[in-house]
């Protein structure tokens, strides 16, 4: 039932944590990259996003600008990372991103 505004340097090579969870469903929402529209940046989407789920990676990375967790995968804890595509030419930006909470996700 909640969204929550963020704002992160997002780098190429890097993966950071964008959310964590423990036992709730939630989703991310990628809305702006450097302060132009995310998905203006190419005809792909400019950031890979991933889940964890206890720590282990269940599948691999994909270039996405939305990516949600069930409250099942939270258990015991569940996580969104992120970082930018090598080939959209920035090493790193500023992203600002969504977090859907409770009901929104």
């Amino acid at each position: 039932m909640a969204r929550i505004q963020q704002v992160i340097t997002m780098k190429a090579k890097r993966a950071k944590v964008l959310h964590r969870s423990v036992g709730k469903p939630f989703a991310i929402q990628i809305d702006r990259i450097n302060g132009a529209a995310a998905d203006s940046i190419g005809p792909d989407a400019a950031t890979f996003l991933h889940r964890m789920v206890g720590g282990v990676v269940p599948s691999l990375e994909a270039p996405t600008l939305f990516l949600s967790m069930t409250g099942a995968q939270c258990l015991p804890v569940g996580s969104i990372r992120g970082r930018l595509r090598e080939n959209i030419g920035l090493n790193e930006a500023l992203v600002n991103y969504t977090v859907l909470t409770e009901g929104d996700a």
